[in-house]
């Protein structure tokens, strides 16, 4: 584990149930204790806090539970309250004020350490996932490139703002889908586009890469080039694709004087007939080299 996430305890009963303690420290979080509100600000200021639990008895404590928060969304700060069986409407009530999940403390010690490890590995994930996103969202804001992502199982993609801008659509309108996107393709890049797409979904190849012409607002195709990468589950099934689109209306794939394509759009066009094979067996295709 290569940061050891902090869990802070204000409940003086979880703080002397030793068999609970020693579940936590052997899953190799730290621990921090405190007494009182002004103490889990203060912890909070500090920025080395991963998850709370809160004791839930006063109704202060509940109004401190909404206030916390209000300040702090689920995937900033995960927050866990203590309670007893014969307080659960107590537990109803803070789940309701936005605490993440109970730990009962007449229950196993084992088991309110398993729920502990549990919101730990989400919290992890969705550090993860924020550091990503902000990485990519630098790289898109720090170029005129447009930023796109796709969550594959539920079907639908993002566009940023540099996507739409470089395409000439409105603002006001919000693409969600890939037909979205695979509409504006021009009809004779459409299939190339799709086949390398897929081969790169089904894990034939590492990266995609594609140049095609796209249907920019104001009536006229552009030439893009788009590049991405697929995220894997532990199945090595594809369930999210992020990528970005760069616009090569400046860059020219074609001599001026013989009209014959650059070296690199013709090995992207090879590259892409290579893919279809790839992924349609039944397909063939020839180089024809022809001396002048």
């Amino acid at each position: 584990m290569s940061h050891a996430y902090q869990l802070l305890i204000a409940d003086e009963q979880l703080r002397e149930d030793a068999d609970f303690l020693s579940c936590i420290q052997a899953e190799g979080f730290r621990l921090s204790f405190v007494a009182d509100q002004k103490e889990i600000l203060a912890k909070l200021v500090e920025g080395d806090v991963d998850l709370i639990v809160l004791d839930c008895k006063l109704e202060a404590e509940f109004t401190f539970l909404a206030s916390l928060r209000s300040l702090y969304p689920r995937k900033v700060l995960p927050i866990m309250v203590s309670t007893s069986f014969a307080r659960s409407e107590g537990a109803v009530r803070a789940l309701a004020l936005g605490a993440d999940d109970v730990l009962f403390i007449d229950s196993e010690p084992g088991l309110n350490a398993a729920r502990v490890k549990s919101l730990m590995e989400n919290k992890r994930t969705m550090d993860a996932l924020v550091q990503q996103e902000v990485r990519y969202e630098m790289a898109a804001t720090g170029s005129r490139d447009g930023l796109f992502d796709w969550d594959l199982p539920k079907d639908t993609v993002y566009f940023s703002d540099n996507w739409k801008t470089m395409l000439g659509i409105a603002f006001s309108q919000d693409p969600r889908k890939k037909e979205d996107w695979f509409n504006l393709v021009h009809e004779d890049d459409s299939h190339l586009l799709k086949a390398k797409l897929a081969v790169h979904i089904n894990g034939v190849t590492p990266f995609f890469e594609c140049q095609f012409r796209i249907l920019h607002g104001m009536g006229h195709y552009i030439w893009v080039m788009c590049r991405g990468q697929c995220e894997r589950n532990e199945d090595h099934v594809a369930t999210r694709m992020v990528g970005t689109l760069t616009d090569l209306t400046n860059r020219s794939l074609h001599d001026k004087r013989t009209g014959l394509p650059f070296r690199d759009y013709l090995m992207e066009r090879l590259n892409q007939a290579m893919a279809e094979c790839q992924l349609q067996e039944e397909t063939h295709f020839a180089i024809l080299l022809q001396e002048s």
